[in-house]
């Protein structure tokens, strides 16, 4: 793992909170990270704490390792905890999801990272009440090789697999330390993100059109055609105190376009043909995730397709 993997942290102070921002890249394994059958996973975990050993609160746009990663109160149960998870999932014929590959039938998801790739991941902590003092944040990768919860149903949890191989493997830690010192730099404050002071209207070809006096959120877009189908607000940025209002649009072939902050694409594998007869293409819905990093479309044949 010390060999595939690498870690880099980067963490500053904004006001009360501390942000940081931490990259894991395959560098070495030469094939994805994790691989090998389905029940593979492994986890980043980061975890902030002062020097008197106090866990720091994570707040909202943080980002969570899945569920998968364990649920509960045992020191192992990373599951929604600041971090991120990296596996294939399998949905079965039946609904099962996390199966193996002989009983699949569709991906559901995969946040393996590939050759060469690197996943960047944001974390929020709270610093109320604190004043000077280190705090040390530290970011730790896990490789399993089973799901947590299959472990403990076979008794391999502190032990070995079926095969003979410890069930937690490698570990790669990597910690840095933060100074407190003074205040910090205050953030620009910006309106609170539930805004009932107005909306946007969303013609065909694109435009938005404000109604009251919703937050002024400004772009390029405009497809000068028929081919605009939903709008939704979306957000930018980490903690509530920090975003940054935004829009989505999203077009008949299913892109979503962000419109004030237009690279913040998000990768999908779903696009619909353009058609000159109605409604133009497939894509006739939107709805946003609340952070903003996924979001589903709805076509006018009832399928849900999914991304982020």
């Amino acid at each position: 793992l010390q060999a595939a993997v690498e870690l880099v942290i980067d963490a500053s102070r904004i006001g009360d909170l501390l942000h940081a921002k931490v990259d894991v890249s395959n560098v070495g394994a030469g094939h994805n990270f994790p691989t090998g059958v389905s029940v593979r996973n492994a986890m980043l975990v980061v975890r902030a704490k002062t020097d008197s050993d106090t866990q720091l609160p994570h707040l909202e746009g943080t980002s969570l390792i899945p569920y998968w990663g364990g649920v509960g109160d045992e020191p192992d149960d990373y599951g929604d905890t600041p971090g991120r998870g990296f596996a294939k999932i399998l949905r079965s014929h039946d609904d099962r999801e996390r199966v193996l590959f002989i009983d699949a039938i569709e991906l559901v998801e995969n946040t393996q990272i590939p050759p060469m790739g690197t996943d960047t991941s944001e974390y929020w902590f709270d610093l109320s009440g604190l004043e000077s003092e280190d705090l040390e944040l530290s970011a730790e990768i896990i490789y399993r090789r089973a799901w947590k919860d299959l472990a403990e149903a076979k008794g391999w949890i502190g032990g070995v697999d079926g095969q003979g191989y410890p069930y937690e493997g490698d570990v790669l830690v990597k910690s840095v330390t933060v100074e407190l010192t003074g205040e910090g730099p205050t953030p620009t404050p910006t309106a609170p993100i539930g805004c009932d002071s107005g909306y946007y209207l969303l013609d065909a070809f694109g435009g938005r059109h404000p109604v009251g006096s919703p937050p002024v959120i400004t772009g390029s877009l405009y497809f000068g055609y028929n081919i605009a189908r939903d709008l939704e607000r979306a957000r930018t940025g980490g903690p509530t105190s920090l975003l940054q209002h935004d829009l989505a649009v999203l077009d008949g072939a299913g892109a979503v376009h962000f419109i004030a902050s237009p690279t913040q694409t998000i990768e999908q594998d779903f696009f619909f043909p353009i058609t000159e007869e109605f409604p133009g293409g497939r894509a006739v819905d939107l709805s946003m995730t609340s952070d903003s990093l996924g979001y589903w479309v709805l076509t006018d044949f009832g399928g849900i397709y999914r991304t982020g």
